[in-house]
């Protein structure tokens, strides 16, 4: 995955890629983390704050990867005090960015089935159309009270296949997003 620079023009930012490892070590030849540095001056006012305050910007959208585990209902709470909402996946690309944005960290998405059991959809209200969920682990599977999902790599470091459903009630890392203006 390649970030082209000039989503990062007059942004006072420069890409800053880490290659990871899975679970057992091995290096994982897709798995990169994709965060922003600052280009000499941290202070730069382009982006406000949010960049400052661990914020990644790609394409059309600013992303964060939290540091600390919330349930489903508090991580969306986080990122809607921030003017931003849980991730909405819409592309492979988006898809291959969020899994390299996660590294190793098992993240909530704005993904549910909270209303009805089995119809999946996103926090805006669409309907799920484009699915990365982990088949080799049989995701979604039918537990009643797996209603949240997670974009998660330790079973899929080759693929795109990421997204299980967990309770909402678990204690999870989250990714919020937000429009950039």
């Amino acid at each position: 995955m390649e970030l082209s620079d000039d989503i990062y023009a007059n942004t006072g930012f420069i890409e800053d890629n880490k290659s990871g490892r899975d679970e057992s070590g091995d290096s994982c030849e897709n798995k990169t983390e994709t965060r922003l540095m600052p280009k000499g001056n941290s202070d730069s006012q382009s982006q406000g704050n949010h960049l400052r305050q661990g914020w990644v910007i790609y394409k059309s959208s600013l992303y964060y990867i939290s540091n600390e585990e919330r349930t489903w209902s508090g991580s969306r709470q986080y990122c809607r005090d921030r003017g931003a909402d849980l991730v909405i996946i819409n592309s492979k690309e988006e898809q291959e960015f969020i899994k390299g944005l996660s590294g190793d960290k098992k993240a909530f998405i704005g993904l549910t089935d909270d209303v009805t059991e089995g119809v999946w959809k996103w926090v805006d209200g669409t309907a799920l159309t484009t699915e990365y969920w982990d088949r080799k682990q049989q995701q979604p599977d039918k537990e009643h009270d797996e209603n949240c999902v997670t974009i998660q790599y330790q079973y899929s470091c080759d693929r795109l296949e990421t997204w299980h459903d967990v309770p909402c009630s678990g204690r999870y890392y989250f990714i919020c997003e937000k429009a950039v203006q």
